[in-house]
């Protein structure tokens, strides 16, 4: 029975049906050779034509996301500033001083990022996850802030990095000493190690941070251990110290670069 559905159904198609046809040796180039102009053009619409639009478009977009990869500056030195406000425009004229102090390419850049809130959670959560992976190298934040993150653990300190020995120079009132609380202790409650760590520095005294115009009466910095930019990080905290150097300076070990 099922065969004779079957044979009733091949009887509806016609006889000339291309699934029935047998294939062409020569991939059909003999009954495309016998097409007229207009037939060719409407064989090569039917067959090709999408195709080769699809490969045009693919071809273009890529072309333009790779080139939009390969132009996008990256960043050099991403600073994060925590709860305090400044005027954008003069955060704006620091970035372009810095990138001209580290003798920056035009495919280099400083971000100086000040939207970062202790009292918005998802900020917070942000921050926390840029210090992780270090996609933060220099956090700027009011004393009690930075010692949040500085008891986690997130900053170099002297005893264990050469690369902020410098800490040592500062006055004993402009270095910020704080405990470090490992999460086991957090979570089990456990006893606290009492060693003071010297894991930020005072900068509210500097000329180029009180030229940003902002209101916290107290402003620590500390690089932060995941950075991949240490050596930017550090020319950074000294260019705000010393107020010798001048806005638009050229840092000498940058400049051959």
């Amino acid at each position: 029975m099922a065969r004779e559905v079957l044979e009733e159904e091949k009887t509806k198609l016609e006889e000339d049906a291309l699934i029935y046809s047998k294939r062409d040796p020569d991939g059909g180039k003999e009954e495309y050779e016998k097409l007229d102009r207009k037939g060719k053009l409407q064989f090569f619409k039917d067959y090709y034509l999408k195709t080769i639009l699809a490969v045009i478009l693919i071809a273009v977009f890529g072309g333009y996301y790779i080139a939009e990869a390969i132009n996008k500056p990256h960043n050099v030195l991403y600073i994060a500033i925590e709860g305090d406000v400044f005027s954008s425009e003069r955060v704006h004229q620091m970035e372009l001083d810095i990138e001209k102090y580290l003798s920056l390419g035009p495919k280099e850049k400083v971000v100086i990022n000040t939207d970062f809130s202790s009292d918005n959670l998802q900020s917070w959560q942000q921050l926390q996850t840029y210090l992780y992976s270090g996609t933060a190298d220099i956090v700027i934040a009011n004393k009690e802030a930075f010692t949040r993150w500085a008891e986690c653990g997130y900053f170099l300190e002297p005893d264990s990095s050469q690369d902020v020995a410098f800490y040592r120079e500062l006055e004993k009132k402009d270095r910020l000493y704080t405990k470090y609380t490992t999460s086991e202790e957090f979570r089990q409650g456990k006893e606290e190690d009492d060693t003071m760590y010297n894991y930020g520095i005072s900068i509210i005294d500097s000329e180029k941070y009180k030229s940003l115009g902002g209101l916290s009466d107290t402003a620590y910095a500390g690089i932060c251990n995941a950075s991949k930019h240490v050596d930017e990080a550090v020319a950074f905290l000294q260019y705000l110290l010393d107020d010798s150097i001048k806005a638009g300076s050229v840092n000498p070990e940058f400049a051959g670069e």
